[in-house]
């Protein structure tokens, strides 16, 4: 969906040096705060400029598995932790809206997955 292959993303973490960009934090709330103003370089591997949307995606998800391993807790925290400083939690769950994309070989593929897609309740 981004453009990104995979050959991309490990040039977008290759050259990374994440003892410098990171050091080493003390806790998941410290790494949460370096994450929120972490951005990829843009690479020549990366003509839409998705900036390593995919790479930085992996980084993050690796990191927050680790941290949150570590101290004993859910990677759900540092999302907590994010809505919090932001003011983004509310006292009572709100509809959430999912989208799909459907892409297939054939028609019979695309014919296939938009019927998975209805039986899953998804609507237009």
């Amino acid at each position: 969906m981004t453009g990104e292959t995979i050959d991309s993303t490990f040039t977008s973490l290759s050259t990374l040096d994440l003892p410098r960009l990171f050091g080493e934090a003390n806790s998941l709330r410290e790494l949460v705060s370096r994450l929120e103003t972490f951005a990829l370089p843009e690479t020549e591997a990366d003509p839409r400029g998705m900036a390593g949307n995919s790479a930085r995606c992996a980084l993050e998800l690796a990191l927050l598995d680790a941290y949150s391993r570590r101290e004993g807790r859910s990677v759900g925290d540092a999302v907590r932790m994010v809505a919090s400083a932001h003011n983004l939690l509310h006292a009572e769950a709100r509809p959430v809206r999912y989208s799909g994309a459907i892409t297939a070989e054939t028609t019979r593929k695309e014919i296939t997955s938009a019927l998975k897609m209805r039986l899953y309740g998804f609507t237009r």
